[in-house]
């Protein structure tokens, strides 16, 4: 199954910062550099499979709601008989 989770972009920038500086202890500038070369790529890469996706997930939500549903998928697709 194909998953492309879809959020508005300063959400996206603000979780990258966020974790870039907090958990990779990036510094801000660094930070702010690699979302630069990643918005890019991802444009260039990731976006264009968007149609191709199974399911669609609005990644807006709140982080917590947003793992509950990523769980439940792994559920659904790891309980396929045999």
């Amino acid at each position: 199954i194909k998953v492309y989770v879809e959020a508005d972009t300063e959400i996206r920038r603000e979780r990258f910062l966020k974790r870039a500086c907090a958990e990779r202890n990036q510094d801000l500038e660094n930070a702010k550099k690699h979302w630069d070369y990643i918005t890019v790529a991802g444009e260039k890469y990731i976006k264009p499979f968007r149609n191709d996706a199974d399911i669609i997930i609005n990644g807006n939500t709140n982080l917590k709601y947003f793992s509950q549903i990523l769980e439940y998928i792994y559920t659904i697709t790891n309980n396929f008989d045999d």
